[in-house]
């Protein structure tokens, strides 16, 4: 619903047709059917993590529960100013409704507890177990 269509035709009709496509599936439909490209964009983080001297990988569960430990781990790469800050956590915050018609809907960590269904959840466990462990998440 939230990401614009393309300008030039063909690319706005295939765009439309995954929407379409998309918008059928049921939540839980979704989060399996995708499982596989998390699996491999959360691959391509680690290789590319593993091939830098100087990184370090942030999680949005860490910024949204514990900002001073984020803030602290970004400024180990970046150079930010107080007031820069301040802006990440005034748009970093939960919104207190859900919105689907905003790409960020809720901003709720954990939220996929309250969405899918429990079959769901433990079937994803169970697919993702590497990199949840690789990324220091725990199921």
């Amino acid at each position: 619903y939230t990401h614009s269509l393309n300008p030039v035709k063909e690319k706005r009709s295939e765009q439309l047709k995954l929407r379409n496509e998309i918008q059928s599936l049921s939540i839980d439909e979704y989060v399996i059917k995708y499982a596989d490209q998390q699996i491999q964009y959360f691959n391509s983080l680690k290789s590319i993590a593993d091939n830098c001297q100087k990184k370090v990988i942030l999680k949005y569960e860490d910024m949204i529960e514990d900002f001073d430990s984020f803030i602290r781990d970004l400024k180990k790469v970046a150079s930010l100013n107080e007031q820069v800050v301040q802006n990440m956590y005034e748009r970093s915050r939960p919104k207190t409704t859900v919105d689907n018609s905003s790409h960020r809907r809720s901003g709720e960590t954990k939220r996929y507890a309250k969405e899918l269904k429990p079959d769901t959840i433990v079937l994803l466990n169970k697919k993702l177990q590497r990199i949840l462990d690789e990324f220091n998440y725990s199921a």
